[in-house]
């Protein structure tokens, strides 16, 4: 009922018997562009008209320039995070001004579209997206924010477990750092042998020495070999002859996660 892309399998169209007792209403695609403004407005934004079409003008060019990925989302809820990033640095105390220029803004803005953009693109598209982001904003000069104690911390995780040291893999550690910072769940994409493994066990160590020296909390990392796993044992069974789902190896190490939480 609810449209999506040919690869997603969780929605399908309704049978023809059953689409005769609907009835059909349409509806009006939503003005992005408004609700960028909305919400930059909300946010603080003194320049929300101009900065809300150069990141709808942004998000529509890259769905229609770039390659079609499966993993790449152009939409709403892509474009929500971004601005919502944005306003996030917007409040902060070094740049929440009274005086803000429309350059300083559109410099929050266009860090706001890489931190959130960049991680997930190909290095092809992300030179792509580079250059689109010139374009749309025309002589404004956003240098990258480096935290040198963060890279320092990550570099030093890096050698605690062995690995070499590479500016594009410690880039990419940064990148992850920064999506988990904004996101509940952060899927990591790649071909074998592409150092997706290194990266999450670089990140994982950087974390859980940080929480440890600031909130003196133990943090638990739970891996799951899905490859080794039948399809059973991956999804709750489900027994249709008493309606019972019984644990699986997903569910039983988030149940123990939760109970030591709330024990905790």
């Amino acid at each position: 009922m609810n449209p999506a892309s040919k690869e997603y399998g969780g929605r399908s169209k309704l049978p023809h018997n059953l689409k005769q007792l609907f009835r059909d209403v349409a509806m009006s695609a939503p003005d992005i562009v408004l609700i960028s403004e909305v919400i930059l407005r909300s946010e603080g934004a003194h320049y929300a008209e101009v900065l809300a079409q150069k990141v709808v003008d942004v998000f529509e060019c890259s769905r229609q320039l770039l390659s079609p990925q499966r993993h790449y989302d152009w939409g709403l809820r892509a474009l929500k995070t971004v601005l919502r990033h944005a306003g996030q640095m917007l409040r902060q105390p070094s740049t929440s001004d009274q005086q803000r220029t429309m350059e300083a803004e559109m410099q929050i803005v266009i860090h706001a579209l890489k931190i959130n953009t960049l991680s997930k693109l190909t290095f092809s598209d992300s030179q792509r997206f580079v250059a689109l982001l010139t374009d749309v904003f025309p002589g404004v000069v956003a240098e990258d924010q480096v935290n040198q104690s963060l890279i320092q911390q990550v570099t030093t995780s890096c050698q605690q477990l062995g690995y070499e040291v590479m500016p594009n893999q410690i880039q990419k550690v940064l990148q992850l750092y920064g999506a988990l910072q904004q996101r509940m769940g952060v899927v990591l994409v790649g071909p074998s042998c592409s150092g997706r493994s290194q990266l999450l066990h670089s990140c994982s160590l950087h974390i859980y020495v940080k929480q440890l020296l600031t909130t003196h909390v133990l943090i638990t990392c739970h891996y799951l070999q899905v490859k080794a796993l039948s399809y059973a044992s991956s999804f709750t069974p489900f027994k249709t002859n008493n309606n019972a789902h019984y644990s699986n190896t997903h569910s039983i190490p988030s149940r123990w996660i939760v109970h030591n939480c709330s024990a905790g």
